[in-house]
């Protein structure tokens, strides 16, 4: 486990970000092992960290709206 940087300098601080970083490692770890991946640790996090804040039904509603934009405006009659 690397961790490139302190975001604070006190003891205290620096003993939080270390127990926090092993926290989430581990936590990473046990759903790798749950889900059966054998995929690298930086891909796991990667995947996460990519997939943490996505809305899903945002995601598939903007493509809705689209296709439904493109149709619409495919059978609007120009007026040049």
């Amino acid at each position: 486990m690397k961790i490139k940087r302190f975001m604070g300098q006190t003891a205290n601080a620096v003993r939080i970000q270390i127990l926090t970083a092993l926290i989430v490692y581990l936590l990473v770890k046990i759903e790798q092992i749950k889900q059966g991946h054998t995929e690298p640790m930086r891909l796991v996090f990667w995947r996460l960290a990519h997939g943490l804040f996505e809305r899903p039904s945002q995601v598939s509603d903007y493509y809705r709206r689209k296709r439904a934009r493109e149709a619409y405006e495919k059978h609007q009659l120009s007026l040049l």
